[in-house]
């Protein structure tokens, strides 16, 4: 019962650890569309909603390579339309 017991009150631990981490941020729908979440603190950044929802990880996203208003994550290689930018040949 002991070991069941440390054992329940570490994953406790971890969950609220998570939780507080967690409160940090923000979901929100960019101006490109992606749902992302967003940082309330600064420096102000973006983390990647795959990898919060499914490995419970935080990972910030990079602004890609490929395309202006589109970011990356480091971890999932998932890419995110964050930012709308207009065509120039509009």
């Amino acid at each position: 019962m002991q070991q069941e017991n440390s054992s329940l009150k570490s994953q406790l631990a971890t969950v609220k650890d998570w939780t507080a981490r967690l409160a940090n941020y923000e979901l929100v729908r960019g101006a490109g569309g992606a749902l992302i979440h967003k940082s309330k603190a600064e420096p102000l950044h973006y983390a990647c909603p795959r990898c919060v929802e499914s490995v419970k990880e935080i990972h910030f996203l990079r602004p890609g390579a490929s395309y202006i208003g589109h970011y990356s994550c480091p971890a999932c290689k998932e890419e995110f339309r964050v930012d709308f930018v207009r065509s120039t040949l509009e």
